[in-house]
């Protein structure tokens, strides 16, 4: 009993823990036993991170300087939102265009309709940091308008190199904008079924699927909005998890 007592207490120990520690160090890629330095080869996935932040930085000050559509881009009015979230993540939703509220905090999807998003999430055991949100129009339409096709021309570019930094797993399109500039830009056969998932070669494999704009809950009672919020959980687990993907299927 006390020598089980003392092995316990010996595990315990700070020293020992150090130890351990440092000879796991020594003993994996991360090290340099010669100059005792890391190698910069055994971290491929933060060399990704930090090219994705790279081109995503130049990416960004174009959009926060972009004047192609009159009137637009104009801080506190209309001002322009940036893509949030994990440069890493297997997940890209895009929204219909930058919200009144997101002005304030440069968070697409703050409050109201994004709670939707923050449940399903949840649901997941995950939050905003592990998905990447970003929106068809970047910057706030004056009044909540509607999104005119010259902002939806004008932001696609954008919006495409997003896309190209990230290459998520899926692309999920939130609202009729959205999906419909992604039945064009992709080409695909028109689809009105919500949580319908489909294949997209260009410009790399991955998968994607239209929803409901969140809103459409929120302003309509609230009816389907827990349907909606448990399916998109449902396919964050799928996608998370490697059980839904590209090569494997639907």
């Amino acid at each position: 009993m006390l020598e089980k007592q003392s092995k316990k207490n010996s595990d315990k120990n700070p020293g020992d823990i150090l130890k351990n520690k440092t000879v796991e160090l020594l003993n994996s890629r991360m090290i340099d036993l010669e100059t005792l330095v890391p190698r910069r080869d055994s971290f491929k996935s933060i060399n990704r991170l930090f090219l994705r932040a790279k081109r995503k930085k130049a990416l960004d000050w174009k959009i926060l300087g972009c004047n192609n559509c009159e009137g637009m881009n104009v801080q506190g009015v209309t001002e322009a939102g940036l893509g949030y979230g994990s440069l890493l993540s297997k997940i890209f939703i895009v929204g219909q265009s930058f919200c009144t509220q997101c002005m304030g905090t440069g968070i697409p999807f703050t409050e109201g309709s994004g709670y939707y998003i923050d449940a399903a999430l949840q649901l997941s055991g995950m939050t905003r940091e592990q998905i990447f949100i970003t929106n068809l129009v970047h910057c706030h339409p004056k009044n909540n308008a509607k999104n005119q096709r010259e902002w939806i021309d004008n932001c696609s570019a954008f919006l495409e190199r997003e896309l190209a930094i990230i290459k998520p797993k899926i692309v999920i399109a939130f609202g009729t904008d959205a999906r419909n500039f992604f039945h064009r830009y992709y080409g695909l056969v028109f689809n009105r079924d919500h949580f319908f998932v489909q294949k997209v070669k260009r410009p790399f494999n991955h998968l994607f699927m239209s929803v409901f704009h969140p809103a459409y809950y929120l302003y309509s009672g609230g009816k389907g909005g827990v349907e909606w919020i448990a399916k998109l959980s449902v396919i964050f687990d799928r996608i998370i998890s490697g059980e839904m993907s590209y090569k494997k299927g639907v």
